[in-house]
């Protein structure tokens, strides 16, 4: 109830006279069922986290694919087509092993300041 409170406050101050008479309604209205009849409270709950655990599931399948979409496929067609692979991923692999021998190290790493 303080959390949506401090939302109406919100929008009070930025001019929304309907937004925060309606969300101070809704606080008021939770308060007094939750006062009243805690057990409908707790009904009420479940049916919230229930329905913002779908609708979470339906946010993730609804923006994440169209940005990997967008993002990663177009991106991937760009390195395939200049030839990059930087995962290396020949088959089959051309060596005789997939370990790749590092260069030793340049300069002193005893004085690094």
């Amino acid at each position: 109830m303080m959390v949506m409170a401090a939302v109406a406050s919100i929008f009070y101050i930025f001019g929304k006279v309907w937004v925060t008479l309606f969300i101070a309604a809704l606080a008021i209205a939770f308060l007094l069922l939750a006062l009243s009849a805690p057990s409908l409270y707790r009904r009420k709950e479940r049916a919230l986290l229930r329905f913002a655990h779908y609708f979470g599931q339906a946010l993730t399948y609804l923006l994440l694919i169209p940005f990997y979409l967008i993002c990663f496929v177009p991106a991937r067609l760009i390195l395939k087509l200049r030839g990059i692979d930087h995962l290396d991923r020949a088959f089959p692999n051309p060596n005789a092993s997939c370990w790749k021998t590092k260069p030793p190290p340049t300069g002193s790493y005893e004085r690094q300041y």
